[in-house]
């Protein structure tokens, strides 16, 4: 009975050493991107009204990709009133953004100002900016890529 519970408990200790090692999360590298080239319509410097919808083509590279465990997407952010380098993104989800499924690519995606009318966190003249986000959390995103600002009138 004392060999029983001894090797009961040494069975336990090592249960508890290899649950306590593989529950360690093992830090992740976030991926590196850069934006070969991106075409804007309309072009920075034009005049904007909320019908104007804004395209941006871009030819994208992710260094460290990985679309086993990680989640990419390509949007459009706005310059903000709250500071001078506040940015925000009016969709309410990840869903509602272009999803990037290679590390390689182009895609293009389009922005309605529309979208922005009477949002009071808008700064005008309007800047955009295209950014290439790794999905951290249910809410939470890391930018990996940003382009130069779009400034319009």
């Amino acid at each position: 009975m004392v060999r029983f519970v001894a090797s009961l408990a040494l069975t336990g200790c090592f249960l508890a050493m290899l649950a306590c090692s593989s529950l360690q999360p093992t830090p992740v590298e976030p991926s590196k991107a850069v934006f070969e080239s991106i075409s804007i319509s309309p072009e920075a410097g034009s005049e904007v009204t909320w019908a104007t919808i804004v395209t941006a083509e871009v030819h994208y590279r992710i260094d460290n990709f990985d679309a086993t465990s990680r989640d990419y997407f390509l949007a459009f952010v706005f310059n903000s009133n709250k500071c001078e380098e506040c940015s925000f993104n009016a969709n309410p989800r990840f869903d509602d953004e272009y999803k990037v499924v290679s590390s390689v690519g182009v895609a293009t995606i389009q922005y309605p100002l529309e979208n922005l009318r009477g949002d009071s966190r808008l700064r005008t003249p309007v800047t955009a900016w295209v950014v290439l986000v790794q999905k951290t959390g249910v809410h939470s995103a890391t930018t990996i890529a940003i382009s130069d600002p779009i400034k319009y009138r």
